[in-house]
């Protein structure tokens, strides 16, 4: 749930953190699934069209998602949707709002219908229909939700890296102890630089790969900007 909590962590009000945190921590409340991508802009999030118009005290959203995954796993769900026209606007990142939905409070205003192509992914897509939302339901401000959902994102890429990491030291210890172990004409395979030296690059990939990834967790914690380290240590980590 790291790909969610983080926008909340960093960008939500005390009210939301108390609401949810504990929850989430001790396992009673699921924050797992993310509106982002939408059928008619792929990953051009600033192209989305979902749009949550305001009102008094609060705004009314329509659109549709895509590839929201484990959502009928979530009892929350995060939504980032236009609150400003992308016509309206100065710079294209600007006018998104981020907002965090109770799926049951929502009711009938949210229609999920599973999408039957990945395997133990439980993706759907979202259809969103006069979803009447309160201003304590944002996220931040208005108009930053684009910056808040870099923050999920490169705690997504943080955390993904980090799993790719732990999959090479394994793949990595494997292959060398398989070298000690195969013997060939009277003697290890790992003997053989043919097969000592691919082992030793993919071990210095390894490394580089997690201290960019450390270095990017750190930034992360201090609440610096990490975007740099994040896409490169899941660059270099895949």
């Amino acid at each position: 749930q790291m790909y969610t909590m983080a926008s909340i962590m960093r960008h939500g009000s005390e009210a939301q953190k108390r609401r949810t945190l504990p929850r989430i921590a001790d396992g009673s409340l699921r924050l797992q699934a993310f509106g982002v991508t939408e059928p008619d802009a792929g990953s051009n999030t600033l192209a989305i069209k979902t749009f949550a118009r305001k009102v008094p005290g609060g705004y009314v959203v329509n659109g549709q998602k895509i590839w929201t995954s484990r959502y009928s796993h979530s009892h929350m769900y995060l939504l980032i949707a236009r609150t400003t026209p992308i016509d309206d606007v100065k710079k294209k990142t600007d006018g998104l709002s981020l907002f965090l939905i109770d799926i049951k409070k929502a009711g009938a205003s949210l229609k999920a219908t599973p999408i039957r192509t990945m395997i133990n992914h439980h993706t759907f897509q979202v259809f969103i229909d006069n979803l009447e939302l309160t201003d304590d339901d944002r996220i931040g401000e208005e108009g930053k939700g684009f910056h808040y959902l870099l923050d999920s994102l490169h705690s997504e890429r943080l955390l993904v890296a980090s799993e790719a990491i732990g999959d090479g030291h394994w793949f990595v210890g494997k292959a060398a102890r398989y070298g000690c172990e195969r013997v060939v004409f009277d003697r290890p395979i790992g003997a053989n630089q043919g097969v000592q030296f691919p082992i030793a690059r993919a071990y210095a990939d390894l490394m580089a790969a997690e201290l960019m990834v450390a270095k990017g967790a750190a930034k992360f914690e201090a609440g610096l900007e990490c975007g740099e380290e994040a896409n490169i240590g899941k660059l270099l980590a895949a």
